[in-house]
């Protein structure tokens, strides 16, 4: 029945070219996995492509033609700019570690240590995202470093691409510890290297070489006020949820405006109607505001803005989607917008890979919770090294290395929030480009000027 079907169907026949490889390249694999249970898992791909079918039904030819990952290439896009990717893969009771630099390929199974992953992975999740928490993290954020890491520190670059599945994408890599204890100064993973995220190595691939046109090289940057609702979400963990105000988002989009020509608005002019007209316009979108995510629906995370009446109106990750954002950067300064639900076969579902799905290059995220005050400083440091030509993960990491020099008694908490996903290009912006608002005083200030002659010169004839 296996042969026949394999025989009938290019797609299965591809199926079993990919489990081969990756018995030859990773190991030996799930050596449990029997004849009967290969025939299960190419049910369950034939099903889960029909369902892709349906609701992608003008791409599903590309991606069911898409034939695996040329690591070649992969290394010839490293050696461009020194960097390397690791890839970390969990299925069952397997782990995988695969990692990519321009001269070297290691793949490694690491099955002993993932009960002590996951242990880890869990313990400083969870302390890490707790304003609360006053525990010392830095025992389990060493330990998961040395499990992850340890064998190829000498290895690392300046720049690394993680790609994490499963429960890995928990791992709050930024905040994990290098030194050793005893060491008088922390090193921490985020600080000392420029670290991206990617959603697999073939978006990786696919988001390097987008290129795109745009009518604004300039931010379009909104700060909602909010005042204390109440929103209710049916099915979400946080019903009864209430929006609280954001005392310094207003800042936040001051401090990017100080930096160059954009278009800014804060408080009841940042509606969804405004973000509407000007969204697909500009380079960079950055929104200080509230965001949900859903663990159970990811494409039911939402983000906020309000509406003409100032009552607030959020926007799907569903919604995003659908849309067309042609934009080199969104920055999304709220809430565990980097969150959401796991698909088997996508990964993580967002508002993260939302907007990469509706065009944007990169994205900025948050992994938790994040501080408002703590936030706004750190993004005036990062979108000054953006408004100098670099690209979003150096900026980040430069953002995160001022705030803990500032302030060496902050948790992680408070500075670890943030990863960069997708393109690491930097992100076009004119600073002294005029922008629309210029031109609009400059128009109105002409009105002003020619109606005073016009009264001025009737004035003397009179």
């Amino acid at each position: 029945q296996l042969r026949q079907a394999i025989r009938e169907d290019s797609d299965l026949n591809s199926l079993l070219d990919a489990y081969t490889t990756q018995h030859k390249i990773l190991g030996s694999g799930d050596s449990t996995l029997t004849l009967s249970g290969l025939w299960d898992q190419i049910q369950e791909y034939r099903h889960a492509k029909e369902e892709l079918k349906t609701a992608l039904d003008k791409s599903h030819p590309e991606i069911f033609n898409y034939r695996g990952i040329d690591l070649e290439k992969i290394q010839a896009e490293t050696a461009r700019d020194s960097s390397a990717t690791i890839c970390f893969y969990t299925q069952n009771n397997l782990f995988y570690r695969v990692y990519i630099a321009p001269d070297t390929v290691i793949s490694e199974a690491l099955n002993p240590i993932l009960p002590d992953v996951l242990e880890e992975t869990e313990t400083l999740g969870l302390a890490v995202s707790s304003p609360d928490n006053r525990a010392d993290l830095a025992p389990s954020a060493r330990r998961l470093y040395q499990l992850l890491f340890g064998s190829l520190d000498d290895l690392l670059p300046d720049r690394l691409s993680i790609i994490a599945d499963g429960p890995l994408q928990n791992v709050p890599f930024n905040a994990l510890r290098r030194d050793r204890e005893g060491e008088p100064k922390p090193r921490y993973l985020g600080v000392e290297i420029a670290l991206n995220r990617q959603l697999s190595l073939g978006t990786k691939q696919l988001l390097d070489g987008l290129n795109h046109d745009i009518n604004d090289p300039t931010p379009f940057a909104m700060a909602p006020a909010f005042d204390n609702t109440e929103v209710q979400f049916a099915g979400l963990r946080q019903a009864g949820y209430v929006l609280p105000p954001l005392y310094y988002s207003k800042a936040e989009v001051e401090n990017l405006e100080a930096l160059g020509s954009g278009h800014y608005l804060i408080g009841e002019d940042a509606t969804v109607e405004a973000y509407h007209d000007a969204v697909t316009n500009h380079s960079i979108v950055h929104l200080a505001t509230h965001a949900i995510s859903s663990t159970n629906d990811g494409l039911k995370s939402r983000i906020y803005f309000t509406s003409n009446d100032e009552e607030p109106v959020y926007m799907t990750a569903a919604d995003i989607g659908d849309q067309t954002i042609n934009a080199d950067l969104v920055t999304l300064s709220a809430c565990e917008t980097g969150a959401g639900g796991s698909h088997y076969l996508e990964g993580r579902n967002g508002l993260t890979r939302a907007y990469l799905l509706a065009g944007a290059r990169s994205v900025v995220s948050s992994n938790w919770a994040i501080d408002d005050k703590a936030t706004a400083e750190m993004m005036a440091d990062f979108y000054a090294e953006i408004a100098r030509g670099v690209a979003p993960d150096y900026a980040l990491r430069t953002a995160r290395a001022k705030y803990v020099e500032r302030h060496p008694s902050a948790t992680p908490y408070k500075w670890a929030a943030f990863d960069a996903y997708g393109s690491m290009r930097p992100v076009r912006w004119d600073v002294n480009a005029t922008s629309w608002s210029d031109y609009l005083l400059w128009g109105l200030g002409m009105i002003v000027v020619a109606g005073g002659l016009l009264v001025y010169t009737r004035n003397r004839a009179a």
